[in-house]
């Protein structure tokens, strides 16, 4: 990433997928592929990330300070919120590593 960006942007297009048939596409089996013929993924966001040197200075202080920054999507409406087991386990590890992190500074 650290070579691309010095180049050229990274881009990233986010999509969802709508559960349409609960049994097809349980929330709570991780192992199951849900079939796009059935919930055609949506694009939600395009994520881009625009050139830059992030050895620079100017690069390590931006990265000191987005390890200031905390991230959870369940700082979210209720409705929005991850669902399923592996989420509900994420959700520990993300709280985990933002106290981590902020120990540290």
């Amino acid at each position: 990433m650290v070579g691309q960006l010095k180049t050229r942007e990274a881009v990233f297009e986010l999509r969802v997928q709508l559960q349409t048939d609960p049994v097809a596409m349980p929330v709570e089996d991780a192992s199951i592929v849900w079939d796009e013929a059935l919930s055609i993924p949506i694009p939600v966001a395009t994520l881009t990330i625009g050139v830059q040197d992030v050895d620079s200075l100017e690069g390590l202080t931006l990265a000191e300070e987005c390890e200031t920054m905390a991230f959870s999507p369940w700082n979210a409406l209720a409705e929005h919120r991850p669902l399923g087991g592996i989420n509900r386990l994420r959700e520990a590890v993300y709280l985990a590593s933002q106290a981590k992190r902020a120990a540290r500074s």
